[in-house]
């Protein structure tokens, strides 16, 4: 039987963490399923989901505790296998503008009042074309009940994003 693992880490950007990684979680007959990594302020991150023989459990985890060290952290947890979900859709929000403080937090707000939960979430901020000035740019997926008043949402949102400046768009994924 496999059992799924979660770990995230965080280093210092250098040649080599994957390899490492993708190494240990090899040797111990693990099987490398999801994984979402990025470069942020000089360190490379990210969140890796994994299965192993239910036998080579405490393999794993010992490995990569043993792993962590003062250049690379790691923490892991047990995941679960996805439970059976009520009707559902996803949703995808876009956003851009010029940067400023608060914004993450407003549109969050703005999303859990409807009941919809974060799934994937993608931030950055550039320099605008032509202007100089630091653009914000968000790509939010978001899972909610099948249920949720789409229209009412979509009001809430323009308001939260009239008040912010910030153009968006909402895309119905399924």
């Amino acid at each position: 039987m496999q059992q799924a693992l979660v770990f995230t880490f965080i280093g210092n950007d250098k040649p080599g963490i994957v390899e490492r990684l993708s190494n240990l979680v090899a040797s111990h007959g693990g099987n490398w399923l999801e994984s979402r990594m990025t470069k942020l302020g000089g360190k490379f991150t990210g969140v890796v989901q994994i299965s192993v023989d239910q036998d080579k459990v405490e393999d794993v985890k010992k490995a990569l505790n043993d792993a962590t060290s003062d250049e690379l952290a790691i923490l892991l947890e047990s995941g679960t296998h996805d439970v059976e979900q009520p009707a559902h859709k996803t949703i995808k929000l876009s956003i851009i503008g010029l940067d400023r403080a608060g914004i993450v937090r407003e549109i969050a707000q703005g999303l859990i009042q409807h009941g919809f939960n974060v799934i994937d979430m993608h931030t950055l901020t550039e320099s605008a074309p032509m202007a100089g000035n630091l653009l914000f740019k968000a790509e939010v997926t978001v899972d909610t009940r099948s249920d949720v008043d789409m229209e009412k949402f979509s009001e809430d949102i323009e308001d939260i994003c009239n008040t912010l400046d910030i153009d968006w768009n909402l895309e119905e994924i399924r």
